[in-house]
């Protein structure tokens, strides 16, 4: 594989999470497992996604001066990413996600985002204009405002996972190469139900009349579709064992961003990501399950074609 770089600007989070034999409905409480803690956030874990498939890593976030923030970015480290664009924020705490998993592999998530929330518009800017890169991946755990300017300064191919769910400004559209929103989060943005794969169709033309170029929607066990002026189509989802579904569409994004980066043809990108989401709900935890590029089946490798530099 050629060595690509990929700037990954977004979000850390520590993952607190309780197994549940059913989620709760409003007002009721139900028993939980013992609490297991992990690595995450939604920038972390596509961060460590590209890296372990082998591209160059940078990846920007802002955690709190405390010891879950600096023993997360030692994690990183440790995967062989470049984390010399963090900022230890004094007076605020490291993100913290509490996370309800049931029998089935299906998760409920509140996300106390922390210092990741005083990411600031300016110091993103800086980061995407000083590090060469193939691909900018981003989220929504930061202020949009830093997307934008992350955006804005990017001269690579831009790619915003609007998770969760929140209301983009019409100025972020037309900077965003690749938007890629779950069924949910594809919802929100459009004001009605992405139930079905014709749902998925109106939606991603709505989104495109927004001013993005390409959209993925990705719709868990059904898969992902995906559409730009020119195609479109539906990549259906693997049978698997599912474990935990935490941290899936984490690993899609990053998986996409590596199969773009290699200029690799959208169904084929597409097909690449579902490929490795859905190996990653085969372990627990976010990163737990986050696939090495030696471990993928070689069919999936093959989907990649022939590589090469954007």
């Amino acid at each position: 594989m050629d060595l690509v770089t990929i700037l990954v600007v977004g979000s850390s989070v520590l993952d607190q999470v309780s197994r549940v034999e059913r989620f709760p409905v409003a007002g009721e409480s139900v028993r939980g497992s013992d609490v297991q803690h992990f690595a995450g956030g939604k920038g972390a874990n596509q961060a460590v996604t590209v890296a372990r498939l082998g591209a160059r890593t940078i990846f920007s976030s802002c955690v709190g001066n405390d010891a879950n923030g600096h023993e997360m970015i030692q994690a990183l480290r440790c995967e062989d990413i470049d984390c010399s664009h963090t900022e230890f924020v004094n007076g605020k705490a490291t993100g913290t996600a509490l996370i309800a998993l049931n029998n089935e592999g299906q998760n409920m998530i509140i996300a106390c985002l922390g210092a990741n929330m005083a990411f600031s518009a300016e110091f993103a800017y800086k980061v995407a204009h000083e590090n060469l890169h193939h691909v900018l991946l981003l989220q929504a755990e930061i202020p949009l405002e830093t997307v934008k300017a992350a955006a804005e300064a990017s001269q690579g191919i831009v790619i915003f996972n609007p998770a969760p769910s929140i209301s983009i400004p019409a100025g972020i559209y037309p900077l965003v190469d690749y938007l890629t929103p779950n069924e949910h989060e594809a919802a929100h943005l459009v004001d009605h139900p992405v139930n079905s794969i014709a749902d998925a169709r109106k939606a991603a033309q709505e989104l495109l009349a927004r001013g993005c170029r390409n959209v993925v929607i990705t719709m868990g066990s059904h898969g992902a579709y995906y559409a730009n002026e020119k195609d479109s189509g539906h990549v259906t989802a693997p049978k698997v064992n599912v474990i935990d579904t935490v941290g899936a569409g984490d690993c899609f994004n990053g998986a996409l961003a590596f199969a773009i980066a290699h200029q690799t043809p959208l169904h084929d990108a597409v097909k690449f990501a579902v490929g490795c989401a859905s190996i990653s709900v085969t372990h627990l935890g976010a990163q737990s399950g986050l696939p090495y590029w030696d471990e993928l089946p070689a069919s999936l490798k093959q989907s990649l074609g022939s590589p090469k530099f954007v």
